[in-house]
C-alpha cells in the first residue's frame, strides 16, 4: 500500500493567509484612507493663519444675518401676489407667511385638508406651480433679484403638519 499524498485545503497553507492579510490591510487602508486625508486637510487648514479663518467667519456670520433692504411698497406688493396666488390655487392655500419677522428666506403656505384628496402627482404639480410662483414673488420683491438668494418654501397643513418640504439637493420639493 503506497501511501497518496493528501493536499491540505487552502485555507491551512500559510502563504494564503499571508495573502489574506495584506488583502484585508489594503481595503482597511482603502476604505480608511479618504477619512485619514479629510483629516489630514482638516488640520492643515486649521493651521492656516488664524486672523484670515477669524475673517471668513466674522463674514459668514454677517452674511447669514444680513437682511434684505425692501421699502413697504414692496411688501404690500407682495402681499398682493400673494392674494392672487391664493386666489389662483382655487383657495386650497389659504394663507402664505413668512417663517419669522427676520428670516424673509423661510416661507409657509398653508393648505386646506382639499390638498390631503390629491394624489401624489397632483400634489406634486402643485406645490412645484405655487411653490415657485412664491418663491419668484419673494425673490423679486424683498432680495429684488432673479437667482442669487435661495428661498425656502414649506407647504403645511393648516394643523402645522408638513404637506411638502424643499429638495436639499435639487430644485423642487418633497411630498410628504
Amino acid at each position: 500500500m503506497a501511501k497518496e499524498k493528501v493536499k491540505k485545503p487552502l485555507y491551512k497553507k500559510w502563504w494564503f493567509w499571508v495573502v489574506a492579510a495584506i488583502v484585508v490591510i489594503v481595503i482597511v487602508n482603502g476604505i480608511n484612507g479618504d477619512s485619514i486625508e479629510n483629516k489630514k486637510d482638516d488640520n492643515v487648514n486649521t493651521k492656516q493663519d488664524d486672523s484670515k479663518n477669524t475673517k471668513n467667519k466674522v463674514d459668514k456670520k454677517e452674511k447669514k444675518n444680513d437682511t434684505p433692504k425692501f421699502t413697504k411698497d414692496d411688501m404690500n406688493g407682495l402681499k398682493e401676489s400673494w392674494t392672487r396666488i391664493m386666489d389662483e390655487s382655487n383657495n386650497t392655500i389659504h394663507k402664505i407667511e413668512f417663517e419669522d419677522d427676520k428670516r424673509y428666506d423661510l416661507v409657509d403656505v398653508f393648505v386646506d385638508d382639499s390638498f390631503k384628496a390629491l394624489n401624489k402627482s397632483e400634489k406634486q404639480e402643485f406645490v412645484d406651480r405655487f411653490g415657485g410662483k412664491v418663491m419668484g414673488n419673494v425673490r423679486s420683491r424683498i432680495y429684488h433679484s432673479d437667482t442669487s438668494d435661495k428661498i425656502w418654501v414649506y407647504f403645511k397643513y393648516t394643523d402645522g403638519k408638513m404637506a411638502a418640504e424643499p429638495k436639499t439637493l435639487d430644485k423642487g420639493w418633497k411630498i410628504k
